[in-house]
């Protein structure tokens, strides 16, 4: 059977199983009625919603921005700064003859500033520097790391011996010591005699320590020859810790220097202030956390050659020459220079260990 015919035999079956009942309907008697539509009012928009919805967006938009601009990591909370660290005698004593040293063995007599055209003026003071470097390596930094401890003398002539402990810049431990007497001449002054060792070097320290009520002073002189010494003096004003030296040399002033020393964050700072009847030199110390030496600097002269900058310094290794060397990398406004100079160490003979 064919498709088509199929389909016809469909139709013509449904037609008789469907009622014919369309003509009896009278479709006139049906009522037709308009048609309605169920209208609900329009709400009126909620301004108030719409407003905190926009003053939200206002809030987030600022705290994401806030988030994304701001600097990361900055402590906007002050330093903490002692400017009078060294309260306790034995550490007044300790610092006042270390650093009356080291002045000693830093001021030769050919210290002076040439006009180089081709180069910085402190390039002139780097030898000089290098020897107050040391001094500065277990000076300044994380005080937690020094140590001075009052001993039993060893030695038959002097009463009292303190040991100074450190670390240098390579963080190999240091030591110092200081022998010396005192004897009190009444509540307020005490004298004191001793001797330190550096540099295989024995110097000789003669002094005096007063007290008045809250207030402390400190007179030193350290020498080898009756010509030829280091006179320091410490002072305490206007909440401030001062060290003021006299360099002299066959009997005659070369240098005068001050230091100023002072914590902060728990960390010590030295600025130095060295001066000459050609010039004067400023320098400000501080440690930095990868033991490296900030070192801020200006210098003045009466020929009128000013100049100020800063130097990075750190220790490195000559494998040549098999020594180290203090590395200089020197700044003046955009210029930059690296000088390299023999670091020079003050040690005392018993403690060989921490040579070179």
């Amino acid at each position: 059977m064919k498709r088509k015919e199929l389909k016809k035999m469909i139709k013509t079956e449904i037609r008789s199983l469907t009622p014919h009942i369309l003509p009896k309907i009278d479709l006139k008697a049906i009522p037709l009625y308009d048609a309605q539509i169920d209208e609900k009012p329009r709400k009126s928009p909620n301004f108030h919603a719409v407003g905190r919805l926009s003053l939200l967006l206002v809030v987030v938009i600022l705290s994401l921005t806030v988030y994304f601009f701001q600097p990361k990591f900055v402590d906007e909370t002050p330093p903490v700064i002692d400017k009078q660290p060294l309260t306790v005698k034995e550490e007044v004593y300790t610092f006042s003859a270390l650093s009356a040293i080291s002045l000693f063995n830093a001021n030769p007599s050919n210290n002076l500033l040439i006009n180089n055209q081709d180069g910085f003026l402190i390039e002139d003071q780097i030898a000089v520097l290098s020897k107050y470097l040391y001094l500065i390596e277990f000076s300044v930094g994380d005080r937690n790391l020094i140590e001075i401890k009052t001993l039993p003398s060893d030695n038959p002539l002097y009463q009292t011996k303190l040991v100074y402990h450190s670390l240098d810049l390579l963080n190999k431990p240091i030591e110092y010591v200081f022998y010396y007497n005192e004897e009190s001449e009444n509540q307020e002054e005490t004298r004191l005699n001793g001797i330190m060792i550096a540099d295989y070097q024995e110097y000789i320290l003669e002094g005096k320590f007063e007290r008045e009520d809250d207030e402390t002073k400190l007179k030193l002189k350290a020498y080898i020859t009756s010509g030829d010494y280091v006179i320091v003096e410490e002072k305490r004003e206007a909440d401030e810790q001062k060290f003021f030296y006299q360099v002299v040399r066959n009997n005659q002033v070369v240098s005068e220097n001050k230091i100023k020393i002072e914590t902060e964050d728990g960390r010590f700072k030295i600025d130095l202030t060295f001066a000459d009847k050609d010039k004067e030199i400023e320098y400000k110390f501080k440690k930095q956390k990868d033991n490296k030496i900030l070192i801020e600097y200006e210098i003045e002269t009466v020929a009128g050659e000013d100049e100020e900058g800063e130097i990075i310094v750190y220790v490195v290794y000559d494998m040549d020459k098999k020594i180290h060397q203090y590395k200089y990398i020197i700044k003046v406004e955009d210029d930059e220079k690296i000088i390299k100079d023999r670091r020079l160490k003050s040690i005392n003979p018993k403690t060989s260990s921490t040579n070179i």
